[in-house]
């Protein structure tokens, strides 16, 4: 299974406000960051990605000092509520986390940046993506997962065009927040995947496996979950086969380069899971 590392939110060792961090992080801190608090010595990414209570709360100098304390290999630029309509809203807050971004990239030397790109039109996407370019970055991520929430065809397609957008513009970008079949192949454009649905579609008594849905009241197993993370491996799997077979029409193939996309495991259960440990 094509895994490249696990994301831990920084919304689960905070407070509801954003304000404080909470007994969670003391672990962390105390087994000495995060690598060991998991046991794991893969790529473990830091989210910034919280509701706007907590982003409101959660200043650059907390989040500076968050990174340093549980060394994530890397963190992603701070969040920031921007919403489709609200553009001199919007405006506002990716100048704060574009300022933010320089102090982190200034504060934190042991842990790396990856862009996390907001706006609500595509001005303000591409703004925000080439003011991170210029910061030096070259990873950068788009949070489709907060467009698909909302239900609506119309945020549906923003989101999808937001993320065409800045793919056409920087090297690397990993899609957060999709694991299903139909939004992996909307955003089959991306260079990888941030997903919890592993996690998410058992919770709910969904399972791909037919013997398995016809026991769903069995208690969920660490199998269960490892399954469905498979099942959505093979899904992109199957995409990036369809997007290596659709370049063969073209009239050149000696110049196209295809990379394998990556799957990042939002693991959110195994740090709340650590808590009463």
């Amino acid at each position: 299974m094509d895994c490249f590392g696990v994301v831990i939110k920084a919304q689960q060792i905070l407070s509801t406000d954003g304000k404080r961090t909470n007994k969670i992080y003391d672990k962390i801190k105390a087994a000495g960051g995060i690598h060991p608090f998991l046991g794991y010595e893969g790529i473990i990414i830091l989210s910034s990605i919280m509701p706007d209570k907590a982003i409101y709360g959660f200043s650059a100098e907390a989040y500076a000092e968050m990174i340093d304390a549980i060394r994530p290999d890397f963190y992603l630029t701070p969040d920031g509520e921007t919403y489709l309509g609200e553009i001199e809203i919007s405006a506002l807050e990716i100048s704060r986390v574009v300022s933010d971004s320089k102090y982190l990239i200034a504060s934190c030397l042991h842990s790396h940046p990856i862009g996390l790109i907001k706006g609500c039109n595509l001005q303000q996407i591409d703004n925000h993506t080439v003011q991170l370019l210029e910061l030096g970055l070259s990873r950068f991520v788009f949070h489709a997962g907060e467009y698909l929430c909302r239900g609506t065809l119309c945020a549906t397609d923003m989101g999808i065009a937001f993320a065409s957008a800045i793919r056409k513009r920087v090297p690397w970008l990993g899609i957060y927040g999709i694991g299903a079949m139909k939004s992996l192949r909307s955003y089959s454009f991306a260079d990888g995947y941030i997903t919890q649905s592993h996690f998410v579609n058992p919770f709910y008594g969904r399972f791909r496996d037919p013997e398995r849905m016809n026991n769903s009241s069995q208690e969920i197993s660490r199998d269960d979950i490892m399954n469905e993370l498979s099942h959505i491996n093979q899904d992109i799997s199957a995409i990036e086969l369809q997007s290596t077979l659709s370049r063969w029409l073209l009239s050149d193939v000696s110049e196209q380069h295809v990379e394998p996309r990556r799957v990042f495991i939002d693991p959110t259960n195994s740090v709340t899971s650590r808590e009463g440990m």
